[in-house]
């Protein structure tokens, strides 16, 4: 009899640690999913931002299109996923579209180089020259100067 208690003992142990193993593997799963989510819902917000911001580069404001600047950096600072979008996003900004207001095209040229040193994509100490020289050149064919 006192063997039967003792092995009904030792199953009862097993089967107590098989289920907390079993528990503890479906938590695990649990969070895994959970933290994907999590993550899927993040870039989704990040994505929206950044187009929202995007748009706004457009706009016919000089104030609205620096606060996009500003915004576009601000994602890239977040999101760092997409900072090299955010970069491409700024450079293209600065290398498609010639700024009536010269201190609104500095200040945006000096937002994308500082970002892009921040976030490692550039090392050159003559970046900020070369850009300089591009947007130069760009507004000198614009005007028809060159």
């Amino acid at each position: 009899m006192a063997e039967v208690l003792e092995i009904i003992k030792i199953s009862l142990a097993v089967v107590a640690g098989i289920g907390g193993v079993i528990a503890l593997v479906i938590a695990y799963r649990r969070q895994r999913i959970a933290e994907a989510s999590d993550a899927r819902e993040q870039t989704r917000l990040h994505a929206e931002r950044l187009d929202k911001a995007a748009d706004r580069l457009g706009s016919e404001s000089p104030t609205v299109r620096l606060a996009a600047a500003h915004a576009v950096a601000a994602i890239g600072d977040e999101w760092i996923e997409g900072r090299k979008l955010c970069g491409e996003i700024l450079y293209a900004f600065l290398r498609s579209r010639q700024e009536t207001d010269p201190f609104v095209q500095e200040t945006i040229r000096m937002i994308f180089t500082r970002h892009l040193r921040e976030w490692g994509m550039i090392s050159e100490p003559n970046f900020e020259q070369e850009t300089r020289k591009a947007a130069a050149e760009k507004s000198s064919k614009l005007l028809g100067t060159v």
